[in-house]
């Protein structure tokens, strides 16, 4: 990728990038890792019903501000954290509520990752709500970085595929690394054990 797009946005006047397709979500997310908020690219991400996501009117060489670092959501399964906790790392799930299962019984089966936040999403009905939702993950990871020291983040996701590159784009002011956290949806009906249904990318 990197040598197919080479020079395409790098400093100085921005390109336009059109992102278009389906596919399992760590190839966006490693889109948005390429054009990131220190490139000059304005990223638009549409699908086949018409729906635009896009960074355009976003500061360059920043992410987004003025989102709520106050957004987790919290379950039995996925209580709040202790108001003293302190780590270097972090597990999170940005998505819906039934997504949870198969995270805690992958963690489960992986006592060496860290603990788990979750940031639930509704139905973002157009590119305001979507960069909301984007703009609250940049303020909640700045905030447990500067409060517990976290530095790196294992990141389970089920957001939509248009908003993948954008988040990413924004998290490399951040984060100093982010790990996808990519769900084998082909081999759910498969004998393979929960251990081995993500991969790192």
């Amino acid at each position: 990728l990197a040598t197919a797009l080479d020079g395409v946005c790098w400093r100085g006047k921005g390109k336009k990038i059109r992102i278009m397709g389906n596919s399992q979500l760590a190839i966006p997310f490693m889109l948005g890792q390429y054009f990131n908020r220190s490139t000059h690219a304005m990223l638009f991400c549409s699908n086949n019903d018409g729906t635009v996501f896009t960074n355009e009117e976003q500061d360059w060489y920043a992410p987004l501000t003025g989102g709520n670092a106050d957004c987790l959501s919290t379950e039995d399964a996925v209580p709040a954290l202790p108001k003293d906790w302190k780590s270097d790392s972090v597990c999170l799930l940005l998505g819906r509520g039934y997504l949870i299962p198969d995270v805690q019984e992958y963690l489960a089966q992986h006592p060496e990752l860290p603990s788990l936040l979750w940031v639930e999403n509704g139905t973002f009905n157009d590119n305001q709500e979507a960069m909301q939702y984007v703009a609250d993950v940049v303020a909640l990871l700045l905030k447990i970085k500067k409060d517990a020291g976290v530095r790196t983040v294992y990141l389970f996701c089920g957001l939509p595929f248009i908003l993948l590159p954008i988040l990413s784009a924004n998290l490399h002011h951040v984060m100093n690394r982010v790990f996808f956290m990519e769900h084998g949806k082909d081999l759910q009906e498969s004998s393979m054990s929960t251990r081995d249904m993500y991969s790192v990318c």
